[in-house]
């Protein structure tokens, strides 16, 4: 990558792609540039294995459907 710009937009493409937000009809475009540039290939994978790492070692504790209730109400309240 050679400017500021298009590790921007490739940065940006990257994330709504692992968020599973990227359009479909970008997603062969990008999945061409991760192949075809070794320099986005490795901040795919690095991203991703941040991301992978994340999801596999951090533990959402449980809560009561009374208390996501009872906070929707006061979200609703304000």
């Amino acid at each position: 990558m050679n400017n500021l710009d298009a590790f921007q937009e490739f940065h940006e493409k990257m994330n709504m792609y692992l968020d599973n937000a990227l359009p479909k009809e970008d997603e062969q475009a990008f999945l061409t540039q991760i192949h075809d540039d070794p320099d986005c290939s490795r901040m795919y994978a690095s991203e991703k294995n941040f991301r992978d790492l994340i999801r596999n070692n951090i533990q959402r504790t449980h809560v009561s459907p009374h208390l996501i209730q009872n906070i929707k109400n006061k979200i609703r309240v304000l």
